[in-house]
């Protein structure tokens, strides 16, 4: 028996076309047994991995292996030791204005028993904004008065 849970939490909610932000993901096992399985994130139409930078951290024995980073997702590879966590950060670029939601769920092996299937899923939510250049320029008809 497992308990895998996923949470994630973003940067900043809201960004401007052409701005970055970072989507940080905590996959945790609260056990008893060792979770040893996968993840995939795949972004919203209007947000794109262009950076191609990941990062990750391990606590309480935990590991991670085989990263895949695409222009629209990243996905890997977790293995979590009971009361282990595996944090892992990505930035992502705006392509275009809107809102946008992003999903992220830790799968659980066939065969495996979660005992809280629940918070297995996380989501957040935001927007990008349109950048408008606020420049003004004024014309006079004379220099002479």
């Amino acid at each position: 028996m497992v308990d895998g849970s996923a949470t994630k939490v973003v940067g900043s909610t809201t960004i401007a076309a052409g701005g970055t932000t970072s989507f940080t993901l905590v996959f945790s096992n609260a056990g008893p047994s060792t979770l040893t399985t996968g993840f995939l994130d795949t972004l919203p139409s209007n947000l794109t991995t262009s950076l191609a930078r990941i990062t990750s951290t391990v606590a309480g024995g935990a590991s991670t292996s085989n990263f895949t980073l695409g222009a629209s997702s990243f996905s890997g590879s977790v293995t979590i030791p009971a009361n282990g966590t595996v944090t892992i950060q990505v930035n992502v670029t705006s392509t275009a204005a809107g809102s946008y939601t992003n999903t992220v769920t830790l799968s659980i092996p066939s065969g495996a028993t979660d005992t809280n299937p629940n918070n297995n899923t996380t989501t957040v939510a935001g927007t990008v904004q349109t950048v408008v250049d606020g420049s003004a320029t004024k014309v006079v008809g004379s220099t002479t008065i």
